[in-house]
């Protein structure tokens, strides 16, 4: 009787172990995200999945989101082409150690942005992928490498350096016979770099200070949720807007002085400054969305 017990038991057991690899084999990662800065003009935006050989096609809805599945433990390239902007490959892995259990790995939401193509710029570059997501042994989930996307981001800002020159030398080619409105021009645009060298200073310093601000709460109620803090000099409106298990963050910097400068949080992006036209737009539509 005992055998019988113990031989169903490991019957039992086998099924099981069968059943799980079974599951694990099946199972899919999800990846939610939005593609952004495209003047909320969607309608040609392409983006597509290539995994072990196969290009699949991801659908992008009127408001710039999508949704995709990834194989586990499969290196996945994820395509964004929009016409007139730069193309985008981001490579996912979704290799897990052993240890860990896919199932307590939450969804991962990847926001996307598009720039226009500008003078300068080396498409065939851009076929590489601008960013890698690995998973994380410290965060115990998914994360951009961060030193891949910085060594990305400084030959992204060369390449926009060696445009700016290519346009610079092709307006001292032409000051022979236009002296006098060349020299308006660079009168013109040194101010205006001047002005753009202290609106960078500015703006860094706004996003150091909001990078040390209170930590977010463990959790936030549905919908908007609005905090202020009077630091030295200016005040930083903070927003949360919930929807679901996703979290978007925004910033607004009001200074004494009068200014006033707008950032999101992208995650994987960092702190990005916007327009105050872009910062209420993202407000309202997330409004809109309840």
């Amino acid at each position: 009787m005992k055998s019988l017990r113990a031989g169903i038991i490991k019957a039992g057991f086998l099924i099981s172990v069968l059943f799980w690899s079974s599951v694990q084999m099946n199972a899919q990662y999800k990846v939610s995200g939005e593609i952004i800065d495209v003047d909320f003009a969607f309608q040609d935006v392409a983006v597509t999945l290539l995994c072990d050989g196969v290009k699949s096609k991801i659908v992008v809805s009127g408001d710039g989101k999508f949704d995709t599945f990834l194989k586990w433990n499969q290196v996945s390239l994820l395509s964004f082409k929009k016409p007139g902007y730069v193309a985008k490959v981001i490579e996912f892995s979704t290799i897990v150690p052993g240890d860990v259990y896919p199932q307590t790995i939450e969804p991962y939401y990847l926001p996307v942005r598009l720039f226009k193509v500008f003078p300068g710029v080396d498409t065939v570059f851009f076929k590489n992928p601008v960013a890698k997501i690995r998973f994380d042994n410290n965060l115990k989930d998914f994360a951009d490498d961060r030193d891949y996307s910085l060594n990305v981001k400084y030959k992204v800002e060369g390449m926009r350096e060696k445009g700016r020159k290519e346009r610079d030398h092709q307006l001292g080619s032409n000051k022979k016979n236009r002296k006098t409105t060349t020299k308006k021009v660079e009168t013109r645009k040194k101010k205006e770099e001047s002005v753009s060298e202290e609106t960078k200073e500015v703006v860094q310093k706004d996003s150091e200070l909001i990078k040390g601000l209170p930590p977010l709460q463990h959790s936030y109620p549905q919908g908007r949720t609005d905090e202020s803090f009077e630091l030295k000099g200016r005040t930083i409106d903070r927003t949360i807007f919930c929807e679901g298990k996703k979290r978007r963050i925004y910033f607004r910097v009001k200074h004494d002085w009068g200014g006033e400068f707008f950032f999101i949080d992208e995650a994987q992006l960092g702190y990005r400054c916007v327009s105050k036209q872009v910062y209420l737009e993202s407000l309202d539509r997330l409004m809109s969305l309840k």
